[in-house]
């Protein structure tokens, strides 16, 4: 519950603090994100899910082709775990997925290059994530007989950290108001797993996002 609070209170702030003289154009934005959690020796095990993230962002010219962008996000991740269900000579019974979902307060810390010269701005951007779970909803393998709940994420770090790459357009509706378009890939290098000497999990995420700054 404390960690709902923090969230609502950073994103009643973030506005407040983004619209400051240090930055140049701020703005909100909504994504659709297919996410997933990788682990060694378990690639046909977790398939990506869908879902929905939302977001405050600031970003503060260097040059006329550099800026630094940092966004204050909610971001729905998770992932698709399947399991087979066989019967005591070994043939498929039953094929069940569970639906996993981890909610995370993430800030990414982006180096944009940019391109302004023509009217659509094309864009690229990289740099580090940081991100806290705020919140887990776990998954259920529904069999004909039993329910069996997915306890993976009972285990998981609440603090991870990674790296987001992207690209492009910001499309000028007038010249105070523009439209960004975004395509980003999200990778964690840090381990999820809580515990030392296990499999190493990691998340893995592509978003679609659409920003209106000022």
């Amino acid at each position: 519950m404390k960690s709902k609070i923090y969230f609502l209170v950073l994103f009643i702030l973030a506005p407040l603090i983004l619209n400051a003289r240090v930055i140049d154009r701020f703005g909100a934005k909504i994504a659709i994100s297919a996410s997933k959690v990788t682990a060694a020796d378990f690639e046909n095990f977790f398939n990506r899910r869908i879902g929905f993230n939302l977001g405050v962002f600031g970003e503060k010219n260097i040059t006329n082709y550099i800026a630094f962008v940092s966004s204050v996000e909610y971001n729905q991740k998770g992932y698709i775990s399947e399991m087979i269900a066989t019967s005591e000579d070994g043939k498929e019974i039953q094929k069940v997925d569970s639906n996993t979902r981890l909610d995370y307060l993430s800030v990414p810390v982006l180096a944009k290059f940019k391109y302004s010269k023509i009217c659509i701005e094309p864009f690229v951007a990289i740099g580090p994530r940081f991100e806290y779970m705020l919140n887990y909803k776990k998954g259920e393998f529904k069999f004909m007989k039993i329910t069996v709940k997915d306890n993976m994420a009972d285990n998981f770090n609440r603090f991870s950290y990674g790296g987001s790459i992207a690209g492009g357009i910001n499309i000028p509706i007038s010249n105070k108001f523009k439209l960004n378009l975004e395509f980003r890939y999200n990778y964690d290098f840090s381990d999820l797993a809580s515990k030392p000497n296990t499999i190493e999990f990691k998340n893995d995420s592509f978003d679609l996002w659409l920003q209106f700054s000022f």
